[in-house]
């Protein structure tokens, strides 16, 4: 995607798209805020984002969970558009689960005699509600 930077008085326009540097796939719904300004957006669907009212000069943070937080001059973003975000990882420890109901507790054992020692991979789950120009553009449920 072209990326434009169109000088104003002060000001220019930034345009450009976010994906992950490993896959190339855009990333949704990223946070970017200019920390001079103190004012930011959200990229869309397929990763494009548009950032008016800025200097050159500025620096912009991209952020979402499960990326790295990255930092990049506007300069930088006009020579290179695709921002391109490092997947963060992090390990949680075991959290116990204990049950104070019988039927709970009889669950929990059933489900601790089928447990295997092979590696699993998951996900956690929260809700998420992201709004665009006071418009909300994702809701997830667990």
């Amino acid at each position: 995607m072209p990326c434009s930077l169109n000088s104003g008085a002060a000001f220019a326009q930034l345009i450009g798209r976010i994906t992950d540097i490993q896959t190339k796939q855009p990333v949704s719904y990223v946070n970017y805020y200019n920390l001079r300004t103190e004012q930011g957006g959200l990229s869309d669907e397929a990763g494009n984002f548009r950032i008016t009212q800025f200097f050159p000069s500025d620096t912009i943070e991209f952020s979402i969970i499960g990326y790295k937080t990255l930092r990049m001059k506007a300069t930088d973003i006009r020579a290179r558009p695709d921002v391109q975000l490092t997947e963060n990882l992090q390990l949680l420890r075991e959290v116990p689960v204990l049950a104070y109901d019988k039927r709970w507790h009889t669950l929990l054992l059933e489900a601790r005699s089928n447990f295997s020692e092979d590696a699993y991979s998951s996900k956690s789950y929260y809700l998420l509600e992201s709004f665009r120009d006071s418009q909300q553009v994702e809701c997830s449920l667990p």
